[in-house]
């Protein structure tokens, strides 16, 4: 293995997965102090915030991605000078496109109750989004210094801004959801002000870290045009992203969606599913923008046999990280179900639950190849057909696949998950076709 290849995969990839662990923890945290606080309230509260608060950050954070591939490109073509042009719009374009979610933040309350969810949960989470309002451009523009820091190889930086914000998030929730240290007690406003006020002093250290750090000042980020010169290869990239992401979102709302008709067991046993799913999620989702950032890079330089390098190496460490997280399932899945549970379930619900958390290790090991061969795609500029891809693997084989083993077959809740694993090896080896298709076409082209 080639240990030169490897470091450079790593040092983008441990950051960012160590950057999105500190903000799941930040999220359990603030859940647990407010469930303190208010009670089962708060709880069905917290469960409408994060549930469509991920949507919205799907939709911003699809606009903010190309700015660390974009910025690989440019450094890899030896044009640094492109560098604060890229940052400038990525922010102004996920500005833009993010204002239909602020509203939306905005109205929470209405929507929420429109949709006739519990009318004291749909309370207190439209207090919630209305303090988060206020942060919400704050934060967007500290995601955009991140996705600066990754293109420019200065992932560790990402990595100090996450935790700093995460650490003022928790303080400021603590002090202001019970009012402690003389703090007045807002509850679950508080909890929403914690986080504006969290971004904001985070966008300000980031700001002057901009301005002052003599390593990166000399980009001169305050200097740029107003002409949005990038728009059309931000657009190739996010809008197919966007649309990707959205609907492997709405296919798992659909999978919980059978669970629920299958039963109060098998909803039950998905959800610990799902929750264990989102420490998978967290490898792939590095390996995914290191990958993306390092073939950027090489392709604008066109050294494609670089590129198959990091494809490979970067699919390689991922599976292998996959593959430890896998063991704990396949070998322990009653000490995990006892993390979520009461130790007085059925046995039948402990042998559905093991076996649902056997599929889904099988099913992140597939899943790792198809995100991180995606972020190689990304990086030569290719995203629309690996979202044709994507949307054919889950919508036309996944769900219709789900949906006949389950209720067709009579497998039920295990025939949910089967047929959501095939869609996941088909959307597999459509992407890693499609690689080997685009590396051979470039490649072709050069000669």
């Amino acid at each position: 293995m080639n240990i030169d290849i490897s470091k450079k995969i790593l040092n983008l990839t441990i950051p960012v997965m160590l950057a999105n662990a500190a903000n799941n923890i930040t999220g359990f945290i603030n859940t647990l102090i407010l469930t303190m606080a208010l009670g089962a309230a708060a709880l069905s509260a917290s469960a409408l915030i994060y549930s469509s608060f991920a949507m919205l950050m799907m939709v911003a954070f699809s606009f903010m991605v190309p700015v660390s591939i974009l910025i690989g490109q440019a450094m890899g073509a030896a044009q640094p000078e492109k560098v604060k042009q890229i940052f400038y719009e990525g922010v102004v374009l996920t500005i833009l496109f993010s204002l239909l979610p602020l509203l939306l933040m905005r109205n929470a309350e209405f929507i929420f109750t429109y949709f006739r969810q519990p009318k004291e949960a749909a309370v207190l989470a439209g207090v919630y989004y209305d303090a988060i309002s206020y942060g919400f451009i704050p934060m967007l523009a500290c995601m955009g210094v991140n996705q600066l820091c990754m293109g420019l190889h200065k992932a560790h930086m990402g990595l100090i801004f996450s935790l700093f914000g995460c650490s003022l998030n928790i303080l400021f929730t603590y002090l202001l959801v019970q009012g402690h240290w003389g703090f007045p007690a807002l509850g679950i406003r508080g909890a929403g002000l914690a986080f504006t006020i969290s971004y904001i002093m985070a966008f300000i250290v980031q700001i002057s870290y901009l301005i002052l750090h003599p390593g990166i000042k000399h980009y001169q980020f305050f200097k740029f045009s107003w002409k949005l010169i990038f728009i059309k290869r931000f657009m190739a990239i996010s809008i197919p992203l966007c649309i990707q992401r959205v609907a492997e979102l709405l296919v798992l709302t659909v999978l919980t969606l059978f669970m629920g008709v299958i039963g109060h067991e098998a909803l039950a046993a998905q959800q610990i599913v799902l929750q264990i799913s989102t420490l998978f999620l967290m490898v792939p989702m590095g390996f995914l923008q290191a990958c993306g950032i390092l073939t950027g890079a090489a392709f604008a330089q066109k050294n494609y046999k670089l590129i198959k390098q990091y494809t490979l190496y970067a699919n390689l460490l991922g599976t292998l990280c996959i593959l430890i997280l896998a063991c704990f399932c396949w070998t322990a899945p009653q000490f995990i179900i006892h993390l979520f549970v009461k130790n007085n379930v059925s046995t039948e619900f402990i042998h559905l639950a093991s076996v649902l958390l056997y599929l889904t290790a099988f099913t992140h090991i597939f899943d790792n190849i198809r995100n991180t061969t995606i972020g190689a795609l990304r990086g030569m500029s290719d995203a629309k057909i690996p979202m044709y891809h994507s949307l054919i693997a889950l919508w036309v084989v996944g769900v219709p696949c789900s949906y006949l083993f389950a209720f067709i077959f009579h497998l039920n809740a295990v025939g949910v998950n089967l047929g959501f694993f095939i869609g996941i090896v088909v959307g597999t080896y459509l992407i890693v076709q499609r690689f080997i298709q685009k590396l051979s076409s470039v490649m072709s082209s050069r000669a």
